[in-house]
């Protein structure tokens, strides 16, 4: 693993975020000012077009634009090559990767001083506010999944310096109040030490996984984080606890400590470490399968003068796809209980749960209560320029607010996971083969293969398992249906309808005359998917409405039953003329799919137009899906594959 400096020279655009924006609200921009400004929409603009892709599938095109990001050098270039190395692994290039992740380790190191930062943005000029390194969370899991690659290549010394470095990463180093609690990252170090030789060494770092196991049980985590709050609190004055609202003495919070501690930490000690750790603890494995699960949080500005950031976590649960190893079932009953719980690490510092950012410094419960409840999330919807605190909407630029601080970045690593589940096996020497395929609601999707060989005790395999389709779902999935909408669910003869995929929770409506303002529409899913089943009804096809959730939960149990479900999926919504003649565009892609298999037994986009446009593309846009719907239930050819069955 490298130090050394990489010597940074080229120029990039500025990404200052204080300096633009109090400019862009009420100063003037000078020519290179301007340019930098412009070049760094363009870059984030393609960053979140890169993101949306990575999340609907679309690995090689959100590849291409990571690795064009993340080509040349400016201040975000580490976010674009962590990203980079997330398509590669959906991808099954490891090795690609491996070499977006060094060369971030590169650049960690390089910038690892304020004089190494200073040096390396002198190119960005005066206005480049800082280099984004990635929050401590963001930095452990660059050095985790670099470990892992390189564990299975073999190279175990450099895998042991990247634990050692994601650990650091995780850790309070500067006033060592505290080390990292990520037990996958202490365990896969413990399994290095194991290869190299070293056994007091690996019982050491052993302890260390379980000890991580124990901190952040479900059991614990909101006692630990409690008296996390009370020691920071014990260290403010008494003036600093006043303004807070906090007049508890130090003697009182002392007790309130020791009280809390009495019980925490015999029962933190009382928990098994060992068995959700399985082979992890042994280090009796030789096989690791990594499995994401779910989207990270993600950053949002809040407060008065959106200067505060918070972690907003991804509503939408998805599917565990359906795996198997040399063609045995790898069923979710053989994860390990361990995981790596990237929402949680992002949140904790600690174990301490941060509930806010504030000035860029993290900031709990116990020290955010004077703050007021009155925060307003702003530049948080429609692709959001990290750092610069801007939307792009339909085109148009605005600022957020001109005494928004430096410190309110949002740029983050969006291409995470919620977490990782893991699978930890032992296999004999030989060729072996993980192969699998995701859903979406009843349809497959994605399958993948990824295949390994084994040659003697000491070798390791890591396989990554590509993330699911997490972006085609609607991001508020927790829609409640009434027994009219489920109807018949009881007759097997009924087909399914799933809520509809590909929707945003805003909606831009592409429109072609440069003159008209732009539209954007906020779809209702549950709206959507009625519309499709009364056009179903109406041909006398029996049909029910089944939640996102349920879906998830009792996917086999609801095909065993039902043998089709009819999807929908929206492709795009355009207006053509003027305000006052003209029509609203849709495209709506349906597919009739076997339950039981994930097969598309067919597939057609339709598209319908609705000329009313005096009402606004809202209700053009309902009027449309109901037209598309009833002609998809018409057709010849969906009559056909009815009757045909699976």
């Amino acid at each position: 693993m490298t130090g050394a400096s990489t010597g940074l020279t080229a120029r990039g655009p500025a990404w200052g975020t204080c300096v633009l924006l109090l400019l862009l609200a009420g100063g003037t921009l000078c020519a290179k000012e301007r340019e930098w400004l412009k070049e760094a929409i363009r870059m984030e603009s393609l960053a979140n077009e890169a993101r949306t892709a990575y999340w609907c599938g679309r690995y090689e095109e959100a590849d291409r634009q990571f690795a064009e990001l993340g080509r040349s050098v400016h201040p975000s270039v580490i976010l674009y090559l962590n990203e980079s190395a997330m398509c590669s692994l959906a991808r099954g290039e490891g090795a690609q990767a491996e070499q977006y992740l060094r060369h971030v380790d590169e650049l960690l190191n390089t910038y690892r001083s304020a004089e190494g930062e200073k040096r390396a943005v002198s190119a960005f000029g005066a206005e480049a506010e800082k280099v984004y390194r990635g929050d401590p969370y963001e930095q452990a899991a660059a050095y985790l999944l670099l470990a892992l690659l390189l564990m299975d290549r073999g190279d175990y010394d450099n895998a042991l310096a990247a634990c050692k470095s994601g650990i650091l990463a995780d850790s309070d180093a500067s006033e060592n109040l505290f080390d990292s609690d990520i037990a996958l990252l202490h365990a896969l170090e413990a399994k290095c030490c194991l290869l190299r030789g070293d056994q007091e060494a690996f019982r050491a770092r052993r302890d260390a996984a379980a000890k991580g196991v124990r901190l952040t049980s479900l059991q614990v985590r909101e006692d630990v984080s409690k008296r996390a709050d009370l020691l920071a609190l014990l260290k403010m004055s008494r003036a600093e606890r006043r303004k807070l609202g906090d007049k508890r003495t130090d003697d009182q919070i002392r007790a309130e400590i020791d009280a809390l501690s009495a019980t925490l930490d015999r029962r933190i000690e009382s928990i098994d470490a060992a068995s959700p750790l399985g082979p992890l603890y042994s280090g009796d494995y030789n096989v690791l399968v990594l499995v994401p699960s779910g989207r990270c949080v993600r950053k949002v500005r809040t407060g008065a003068e959106a200067e505060m950031i918070l972690f907003v976590p991804d509503p939408a649960a998805s599917p565990m796809p359906d795996l198997y190893l040399d063609e045995q079932s790898l069923g979710e009953d053989r994860l390990l209980a361990t995981t790596v719980d990237v929402d949680f690490q992002a949140t904790t510092r600690g174990g301490r749960r941060m509930d806010a950012i504030l000035r860029g410094k993290a900031a709990s419960r116990a020290t955010t209560r004077g703050l007021g409840q009155n925060l307003t999330e702003v530049g948080s919807q429609a692709g959001g320029i990290g750092g610069l605190g801007l939307a792009l909407i339909g085109g148009l630029m605005q600022g957020t607010a001109g005494a928004m601080t430096p410190d309110a970045d949002t740029r983050c690593w969006q291409t995470l996971p919620k977490c990782f589940h893991v699978h930890a096996l032992r296999l004999g020497p030989g060729s072996h083969q993980v192969r699998g395929s995701h859903y979406v609601y009843f349809g497959k999707r994605n399958e993948f293969q990824r295949q390994f060989s084994l040659t003697d005790d000491t070798d390791m395999a890591v396989v990554i398992v590509p993330p699911a389709v997490h972006g085609l779902y609607f991001a508020r999935s927790d829609a409640t249906l009434t027994e009219r909408d489920q109807e018949g669910l009881e007759q097997a003869a009924t087909l399914l309808v799933p809520p509809p995929t590909g929707l945003d929770v805003i909606v831009r409506v592409g429109v072609g005359d440069d003159r008209e303002k732009p539209e954007a529409i906020a779809p209702d899913p549950k709206r959507l998917a009625r519309a499709v089943r009364q056009a179903l009804l109406a041909r006398g096809i029996p049909a029910a409405l089944v939640t996102h959730d349920e879906v998830l939960k009792s996917r086999v149990s609801l095909a065993q039953k039902h043998p089709l479900a009819l999807q929908c999926e929206f492709v795009e919504i355009t207006k053509q003329g003027t305000r006052k003649s003209g029509s609203y565009d849709t495209k709506l892609a349906f597919s009739l799919v076997e339950t039981g298999t994930g097969r598309t037994v067919l597939n057609q986009t339709v598209a319908a137009a609705c000329t009313d446009i005096r009402n606004g593309p809202s209700t053009a846009f309902y009027r449309c899906v109901e037209s598309a719907a009833a002609e998809f239930a018409a057709s010849p050819d969906f009559a056909r594959c009815r009757r045909a069955g699976p």
